[in-house]
C-alpha cells in the first residue's frame, strides 16, 4: 500500500523504526481513562469568601423597630405618669388632670430630644428625605392618640379646642423636627459637618429656644397682648402641650387655648416648611458631591491604567 511504502521509505530514511498503526492509535495500559490533556485548564481553587458586616442591619426592619419602640415609650410614659394616682385609688378629674399634663410633657421629650437623639445615633439611611418623613409619621399619629382622648368627660374634661391644639402643635413640631433630620442627613452625607453632637446640639437649641429667650427676655405673653398665656413656652414641644393645657378654672374652663396659642402653632408650622424646602436643597448638593467624588475616582484609575 501507499501508506505503507511511505512509512518503509520514512523509516529508510531516518533511520528510526516505524510503529504499527494500532500500536500508534492505542494508549498506555497503565494510562488513567479519565486522566486530562496536558494542555487543559487546571480549575481554580476555591476561594474562601469572607462574611461582610451589614452596616444597614440595624435599618432593615425599619420604620418598624423604631415605631414599637416608640410605641412602647409611650406607655411607659402613661404608666409613670398616671400609675401614681390609680394605685393610690385617685381617680377624680381634677388629680388625673394634673396626671395628664405630666405625661404631655413626657411626651414632648419624646419627641424633641429621644427622636432626633436616636436617629443621629445611627447609620445614615440610604435615603434620608424618604426616612424623615416616615419618622414623621410614626412619630406624629401615636400622639394623636395621646392628645384627642383628653377632650373626653371621664378622661382630662378639657375642651375640644385644647385637645385640638395640642395635637396641632405635636403635629406641627413633627414636621419641623422631621425637615431638621433631613438637613442634618444631607449635611452628614455631603461632608460639610462630621461631629453629629454639633448637630444634636442644633437641634437642642430649635427645641429648647422658646423658653430660652422667655427666660433671656424677662416677660410674658401678657407683654404681647395675651393675658392668659406665655407664648414662649408655646414655642417649644416639651412645654408647648403643658402651657395649652395649663389649669385656667378661673376663667371658667379647665383649660383654654388663645389666639396666642395658635399663632404659635402657625410659626412652628412655617419654620418646618422652611426646613424642608432647605432639606431639599441640601440632598441634591450632597449627591452632586457625591456624584463629583465618584467621578473624580473613576477618572483617578483611568488616568492611571493609561499611564500603566
Amino acid at each position: 500500500m501507499v501508506q505503507d511504502e511511505r512509512s518503509d521509505g520514512a523509516a529508510e530514511d531516518t533511520g528510526l523504526p516505524v510503529m504499527p498503526a494500532a500500536e500508534a492509535v492505542a494508549a498506555p495500559a497503565d494510562a488513567p481513562v479519565d486522566a486530562p490533556a496536558a494542555d487543559a485548564p487546571v480549575p481554580d481553587a476555591p476561594v474562601a469568601r469572607v462574611k461582610r458586616v451589614d452596616p444597614w442591619a440595624h435599618r432593615r426592619g425599619e420604620p418598624r423597630t423604631f415605631a414599637a419602640l416608640w410605641l412602647v415609650y409611650l406607655a411607659g410614659a402613661a404608666a409613670v405618669s398616671l400609675g401614681a394616682g390609680g394605685s393610690l385609688g385617685l381617680f377624680s378629674t381634677d388629680v388625673y388632670r394634673a396626671s395628664a399634663r405630666i405625661l404631655l410633657v413626657i411626651a414632648g421629650v419624646g419627641l424633641g430630644v429621644l427622636w432626633p437623639m436616636v436617629r443621629l445615633s445611627q447609620e445614615l439611611p440610604a435615603r434620608g428625605n424618604r426616612s424623615a418623613w416616615q419618622d414623621v409619621v410614626v412619630v406624629a399619629l401615636p400622639l394623636q392618640a395621646v392628645a384627642w382622648p383628653q377632650a373626653l368627660p371621664w378622661m382630662a374634661g378639657w375642651p375640644l379646642a385644647v385637645a385640638g391644639a395640642v395635637a396641632a402643635a405635636y403635629t406641627a413640631w413633627a414636621v419641623l423636627l422631621g425637615g431638621v433630620l433631613a438637613c442634618c442627613y444631607a449635611l452628614l452625607r455631603a461632608g460639610v459637618v462630621r461631629g453629629r453632637a454639633t448637630l444634636m446640639a442644633g437641634v437642642m437649641v430649635v427645641v429648647g429656644a422658646g423658653p430660652l429667650l422667655g427666660v433671656v427676655a424677662g416677660r410674658e405673653g401678657e407683654l404681647r397682648g395675651a393675658p392668659d398665656a406665655d407664648v414662649w413656652l408655646a414655642l417649644s414641644p416639651v412645654t408647648g402641650a403643658w402651657e395649652m393645657a395649663r389649669d385656667r378654672t378661673w376663667s371658667g374652663f379647665a383649660a383654654r387655648v388663645t389666639p396666642a396659642h395658635w399663632w404659635a402653632i402657625a410659626g412652628v408650622v412655617g419654620a418646618g416648611v422652611c426646613a424642608w424646602g432647605a432639606a431639599g436643597i441640601a440632598a441634591r448638593r450632597a449627591d452632586g458631591r457625591g456624584t463629583g467624588r465618584a467621578e473624580r475616582g473613576t477618572g483617578g484609575v483611568a488616568g492611571g491604567e493609561g499611564a500603566a
